[in-house]
């Protein structure tokens, strides 16, 4: 990783780091782009979206992140299936697993809304 940071400073270079881990992710990145099925679902300084993450699926990787003081029965929180992304469904790819899920994202892809720099494709966001 320091490795990484060292090229990207001496080359003013760009990295596309694909990974579930935030924490890593948070250490060499100044922006961070969450995706799910091959669609970016939150966008915005790396901060901001690991920190106090918005859309769904960004708050349960969090969660997700090794907690030594987690106890063993708590849950994540989320209880739907993944979806098969061979058919992948109509509307929000994550909707199949969000506890947040509205009629309209079965159907319609959200658009990207824009909350404090950062965009987030949730319809929790529209107005």
């Amino acid at each position: 990783m320091k490795l990484m940071l060292k090229i990207r400073d001496d080359f003013n270079t760009t990295y596309l780091h694909v990974t579930h881990d935030l924490a890593a992710a948070r250490y060499i990145s100044d922006r961070i782009a969450v995706m799910y099925a091959g669609m970016f679902l939150e966008v915005g300084s790396t901060d901001d979206v690991v920190l106090e993450p918005l859309h769904p699926h960004t708050q349960l990787l969090r969660k997700a992140a090794p907690d030594p003081d987690r106890l063993v029965s708590e849950k994540l929180g989320n209880t739907g299936e993944v979806p098969n992304l061979i058919t992948p469904p109509k509307g929000c790819p994550f909707e199949p697993r969000c506890n947040y899920s509205m009629e309209k994202c079965k159907n319609i892809i959200p658009p990207y809304f824009e909350i404090n720099e950062r965009k987030i494709r949730c319809f929790l966001y529209e107005n």
